[in-house]
């Protein structure tokens, strides 16, 4: 048995970062956990490529289970490991809405200063000129083309158009483990213990006192205080095993309920998206041709635009997307403001299988998430017809230009791959809130949730970066 001052349970973004910042304390001890390898330090050269390179998506480390498997990184950095390096917030207004549900302290002046701290340590930097590649520049020529402005920050609290931020240092995705633990793993007070599963939280009267263990590490974890980061859909499968959540969810796998939270693994919401592809023009496909492999990244430029149905200065990104073979290229709208929500659960008690996850894509009751979705489908057509991209373009091919654009979004909307929410903030009065202000879990002691999955709402953003500062915040409360 091992005992420490403080567990961290997951090594994903905010697991790096709270094990980071915790351990500045020398006189705090600190374990970090992953169910993933931990491959050291960027400079031991032990990394697979293809999580170092930022050209590609890789799906090497995906959970898999029996066959399925999920978009969710099972390594040290977790996801910030093999995400597009897009790195982008939400407007403003998105984060104070959080103080509506108990989150004092979590509004935009409180985070915004966690937001710089995780933008320095990734090195988040926006890389125009030449460096951007021909279709991404084209779709933000076609963009102003529509009305649009053109920004030279998309971190700018109005909709446009305009290159993104990027996770990429030195030529390399600069993923949470690089940022975070490679200057804290010389500190005495870290533990960091790679390919291990945290089965669940040891809980004595009401009080969290460790974790129990299963994989490299075996047996129990004990701790004062344990912090949960596995993700939004990591830790309340972690809660759910531990007794933790709503009662007819643990009764149906055998767990004898410990402490009832109705909201445990409720209220998934994840940004969907869905597509279209162009045939290119001969020139053009050579020109992209030329261009492979000099690219840094594979999202470079992010169009964000308020459909008809938006409530605030946006709900829709567009993506532009170079497929490998550079004969088609394509256009993603992704829905940041979704209504419709989802659910997490269990599968098995086994923390080896993955959970049982439920989007919920396009279910809200009054159909916006379909209607603003397929606006947004109409909106990539247009994209097709402005001058800067029908000189690049044939025609569309998948799904076809007299596919109708409400069809072709229930037939394919899919993850953005920014799941929040399911363990959300907010009162102790209300019946679906997981956590407090604090990050603590309603009703037991020494035991708290430090990432996106405490995020009470959508923000019109992807989640690396916001997850980075839920992170820093908590670390900065605790």
């Amino acid at each position: 048995m091992r005992a420490f001052d403080v567990i961290v349970a997951g090594g994903g973004p905010a697991g790096c970062v709270l094990a980071a910042r915790l351990s500045e304390d020398p006189d705090t001890s600190v374990c970090l956990i992953e169910a993933g390898p931990d491959y050291g330090p960027r400079a031991d050269g032990r990394w697979p490529p293809e999580l170092v390179d930022p050209s590609g998506i890789p799906d090497s480390h995906d959970w898999r289970d029996d066959g399925a498997s999920l978009p969710w990184a099972r390594v040290l950095g977790g996801c910030s490991a093999h995400n597009a390096c897009a790195v982008t917030r939400g407007a403003a207004a998105d984060y104070d809405a959080w103080m509506d549900y108990g989150g004092s302290g979590w509004g935009w002046a409180a985070l915004e200063p966690c937001f710089e701290r995780a933008r320095g340590a990734i090195g988040a930097v926006v890389r125009p000129g030449p460096d951007v590649g021909s279709w991404h520049a084209a779709v933000v020529a076609a963009a102003v083309e529509t009305g649009l402005p053109e920004l030279p920050d998309l971190d700018a609290g109005e909709e446009g158009a305009g290159i993104a931020a990027t996770n990429v240092v030195e030529g390399a995705r600069n993923n949470a483990a690089f940022a975070y633990l490679d200057a804290a793993r010389g500190r005495s007070n870290l533990t960091v213990i790679g390919d291990t599963f945290v089965d669940r939280v040891l809980l004595d009267g009401g009080r969290a006192t460790g974790v129990a263990v299963r994989g490299g590490e075996a047996g129990r974890v004990d701790a004062g205080r344990v912090i949960l980061a596995a993700g939004s859909y990591g830790s309340p499968a972690i809660l759910l095993r531990s007794g933790i959540g709503p009662e007819d969810e643990l009764r149906a796998h055998g767990i004898e309920p410990l402490h009832v939270l109705a909201g445990v693994g409720v209220g998934l919401a994840d940004h969907c998206r869905a597509g279209i592809g162009f045939g290119l023009r001969d020139e053009a496909a050579a020109a992209l041709t030329a261009e492979s492999g000099e690219r840094a990244t594979v999202a470079q430029c992010i169009v964000k635009r308020a459909t008809p149905h938006a409530d605030g200065p946006w709900d829709m990104h567009v993506l532009a997307i170079v497929p490998p073979d550079r004969a088609t290229a394509r256009l993603t709208a992704g829905l940041v403001m979704p209504r419709s929500r989802g659910r997490v659960g269990l599968r098995s008690p086994d923390p080896e299988r993955l959970p049982r996850v439920e989007h919920g894509f396009l279910t809200d009751a009054g159909g916006h998430d379909l209607e603003a979705l397929a606006d947004g489908i109409e909106y990539l057509r247009a994209l097709g017809r402005t001058g800067a991209l029908s000189a690049l373009v044939t025609s569309e091919i998948d799904p076809g230009a007299d596919t109708n654009a409400a069809d072709h979004a229930r037939a394919t909307a899919t993850t953005y791959y920014h799941p929040t929410g399911t363990c959300r903030l907010g009162r102790a009065d209300d019946p679906y809130a997981v956590v407090d202000a604090r990050a603590a879990v309603h009703g037991l002691e020494s035991l708290y949730v430090g990432d996106a999955s405490i995020v009470p709402e959508p923000v019109r953003a992807g989640t690396h970066l916001t997850a980075l500062a839920v992170a820093e915040r908590v670390a900065e409360l605790r």
